[in-house]
Formats: structure tokens, sequence, C-alpha cells
């Protein structure tokens, strides 16, 4: 994609209150690749949509913080800067589709006395129309910004995921595992009874986690008091959800770096299933190129 192809699909406001301030993204943002749409707002809640060939499947994605035993925030609640180069890209310009299909937010905390930062990428790789195939990337960066010899940011990241497969939540169950036997909870895995899956793999294992029904996370995650998560590794069916936390201590100048891959299986209407097999073939093969 040319440099001029980008700038007519980023819509900037410029706000003037005597001095020209800081740009902002405006809302919602849409991604899209091949049979797959993602919806967000970065200023409040995340992504709320996330449609495989027409069908809806997204409850909310989004991330939460805090720091010793203060209260958890949504990272909304940070100013969202603007990152070097372009926010919106086009990652997978090997398909033919130019419409932009990756993120990258910059959550800037220094504003609370914390100098610390967040980097979100999220990159959305859609699978061929009726295959029912498609994957959300995410790479996550905190950043301890503080000055060598500055003082130490311990801190708790939380990830929520709100996932209504072939847009019916009330019929859906997820479990939290892990790859690899005697290592802590690194996948989760809901589904539904039409057979439509999510599937969501972390690279740096969570300190804890849980899954309940989305309306009881969401709650623990908005009150006023520090929330301690049970482990609980399995909900439904009903409207389910998941919650990973990372706990860590960061030396300044360092940075927790993580990266997270989500995986939709709708299944397809029976005259589909055919395309489906092939689209998903397809999906497989175009991620060799890219790798």
């Amino acid at each position: 994609m040319t440099s001029a192809t980008r700038a007519s699909t980023t819509v900037w406001v410029l706000c003037f209150a005597g001095l020209l301030a800081a740009p902002v993204i405006a809302a919602p943002i849409d991604l899209a690749d091949l049979n797959s749409a993602v919806s967000l707002d970065p200023n409040a809640g995340g992504a709320v949509n996330w449609t495989v060939d027409g069908v809806q499947n997204f409850g909310q994605l989004w991330y939460w913080l805090r720091f010793d035993n203060d209260p958890e925030q949504s990272i909304d609640n940070l100013n969202l800067t603007i990152p070097p180069g372009h926010p919106l890209d086009d990652s997978s310009f090997d398909n033919g589709d130019i419409r932009p299909d990756t993120l990258t937010l910059v959550y800037d905390g220094s504003h609370t006395g914390i100098p610390y930062s967040v980097e979100i990428v999220l990159s959305l790789s859609g699978g061929d129309p009726g295959s029912g195939e498609s994957l959300l990337n995410q790479s996550i960066t905190i950043s301890n910004n503080a000055s060598p010899g500055g003082g130490q940011l311990d801190m708790r990241f939380y990830e929520y995921v709100n996932f209504s497969l072939a847009d019916t939540p009330a019929n859906d169950s997820v479990h939290l595992s892990s790859d690899t036997v005697g290592q802590p909870v690194n996948t989760a895995r809901q589904w539904d009874i039409s057979q439509s899956q999510a599937e969501g793999i972390v690279t740096v294992r969570p300190s804890a986690v849980e899954a309940d029904l989305a309306s009881t996370l969401l709650t623990k995650l908005n009150d006023a008091a520090p929330t301690v998560f049970s482990n609980n590794d399995t909900a439904g069916p009903g409207d389910v959800a998941w919650v990973f936390e990372w706990h860590k201590a960061l030396d300044p100048q360092n940075s927790l770096v993580f990266s997270e891959t989500k995986r939709l299986t709708i299944i397809p209407a029976p005259a589909a299933a055919g395309l489906g097999l092939i689209g998903g073939l397809a999906l497989v093969a175009r991620r060799r190129r890219r790798n």
C-alpha cells in the first residue's frame, strides 16, 4: 500500500483550544481482511465486533491494569498517543485486500505520576469468503519508562475476552488449560452448540486466570476494589468470558512483552461447507507465505 493510500484510510481529529492539541484517532476504528472485520473504540471499551462471513462473534476484548492495592482501571483511562509512523496499516498486502488490517495503539500513563506506557498491536487475518476462519494477532508491550536508577514498576495487567460465537452468547462454554502438562494455563477455548469455536494462546503464561459469566467478570474489573482472580478454569453454558492476569515487577527501562493469537472457526452453512475447507487451507498457506 502506498503512503497516499494509507493516508486515506484514517480519520484524524484535531482539537483547537488556543493552541493545537495532539491528534486523536476517531472512533470507531475498522479493520478488515478478506471475510473478516473488527470494529473497536480505543477510547471506550475496545473491540466489540468481530464478524466472520457476516456473522458477529464478539462481546468485548479489552485490557485493564492496576498497581499495588489500587483497583483495576481500563487502559482507556490513560492518554492515547499517536505512535511513530502510521497507526493503521495493511500488513497482508499479499492477498489483494488493501483495506487496513493492523492497528497500533500506545497508551501513556505519565500523567498519573508513574512513567509507563502500554503498546497494543492488533492484526487481523481473514480467510476466504465462506471459510468461517479468522485470526486476530495481538502484541502487547508494557514498559517502565523511568530513568535508570528510578523506581520499580509493580503492575498487574488484565485481558478480558467475551466471545458471542455465531451471535448466540447464551449457549457458549469456555475452558482454560495449558498446552504443556504441568505448566500454568496459557490457552482458552470457547465453543457453542453449533460447534463454532474460539481459541486464544498466549506466549507468556498468566499469573492468574478466571472463567465465569461475562457480567461477573466485568463487575470485578470495574468495581472500586482490587480483585484476586480465582483460577476457576471452566464456565458455561451461558454468556461466558475469561480473564488472563499478568503480574510483573519491571525495573526502569524494562518491558513485559507477549503476544497472543485468537482463532475463530465459525461453522458455515451446509452449502458452504466445501468452500470452508478450501478457504481454511488457503488461510494456512497464506500464513506460511508470510512466515
